[in-house]
């Protein structure tokens, strides 16, 4: 975990993605409890000492068994812990790190705001419960600002949307993305209001020499990565909206966006099935035509849930928190190193 801000009543971490807030009934089987702690404090002195004994007093008694016998036992108390569920969330990390955290949130102490499990950056949690009414507050109010960036498809389908669409729910179809707009539909039937810019293409060099994208141009490209403001507090908000609104679902989202064709079978089902439960779903399969190899391996080959979003900056002015910046992973780091050696081949 990487702390980006802290003072004596509040802490402002990056979170990872693949990492849970705090644990509620449908991912308590991972939650950190007293033996599990106790199991990763022994592998972590296992690693620190890999030539001392790790196993218990008990392990090291001398008794009448023999060798063969007491293999097997190491071999299945070895295979136990492998077999452990370790789903460490953010507020398990915090507490055995001695972070006094807020008690106003029964669910999860500190937290104040969430973000997915795979989505990475900016949260902010409270350390004694009068800050923590107080943030809420000011989320309730709208005086946070709330920066996202995000890599989503440079088109979108044809069947995704057009300039009649009723009430303007949808971006104007165009051969490309617009350098920025807004996207005001609703989520999950409540009222929510995005806003996005585009910084940066990938695929093939399509900038003017002011350094603005030039959306004519007949060298299209493939990926485009895109600064979303969201006004307002909506779970799966610009999730939905980059799907919905945009036509362009973030890339690896399990939800909203396809899974690439060759991921493993079980995973794809597992996330088709999430599709039927979701009232905001709105992409099958063959959603995205192209997808970058780079992002199709990364797919197929990630062991934890992630997806291209990140919360890149927060901004609190009532408690003097000016636009604090979380730097994006190595992971997403590597895949638009990779988009961009593939855009100058």
């Amino acid at each position: 975990l990487q702390i980006l801000y802290e003072d004596a009543s509040i802490v402002v971490l990056s979170k990872p993605s693949g990492m849970v807030c705090f644990h509620k009934h449908k991912t308590t089987a991972g939650k950190l409890n007293s033996e599990k702690r106790k199991f990763l404090r022994q592998l972590q002195l296992d690693q620190e000492n890999p030539n001392q004994s790790n196993g218990s007093p008990k392990d090291n008694i001398d008794t009448n068994e023999n060798s063969s016998t007491k293999k097997k036992k190491r071999s299945k108390k070895q295979k136990n812990k492998e077999s452990i569920n370790v789903d460490i969330s953010l507020e398990d990390a915090l507490l055995d790190y001695k972070i006094p955290l807020s008690t106003l949130n029964h669910e999860g102490r500190g937290i104040v705001h969430r973000l997915d499990r795979g989505t990475s950056g900016c949260i902010v949690l409270a350390k004694n419960d009068d800050v923590h009414a107080k943030l809420v507050t000011e989320f309730f109010i709208r005086g946070v600002k709330k920066n996202y960036v995000a890599l989503v498809p440079f088109h979108r389908r044809d069947d995704q949307g057009s300039d009649g669409d009723d009430n303007n729910t949808r971006i104007a179809m165009t051969d490309g993305l617009k350098e920025s707009g807004g996207i005001d539909i609703p989520v999950h039937n409540r009222p929510a209001l995005s806003f996005y810019e585009l910084l940066e293409t990938f695929g093939c060099d399509n900038r003017n020499n002011d350094g603005t994208v030039d959306t004519q141009s007949s060298n299209t490209p493939t990926a485009a990565l895109i600064k979303v403001e969201t006004r307002t507090g909506r779970k799966h908000q610009v999730r939905v909206h980059c799907a919905k609104g945009l036509g362009r679902p973030i890339y690896l989202d399990p939800l909203y966006s396809s899974m690439p064709q060759n991921a493993p079978k079980k995973e794809q089902k597992r996330q088709k099935k999430k599709k039927k439960e979701s009232d905001d779903s709105s992409t099958d399969d063959d959603s995205i035509n192209a997808v970058p190899q780079c992002i199709l391996d990364l797919g197929n080959n990630a062991q934890q849930q992630q997806f291209f979003l990140h919360a890149s900056s927060l901004s609190i002015p009532q408690f003097g928190i000016m636009n604090i910046e979380a730097p994006l992973p190595t992971w997403w780091e590597n895949t638009i190193k990779c988009l961009k050696e593939d855009g100058r081949e």
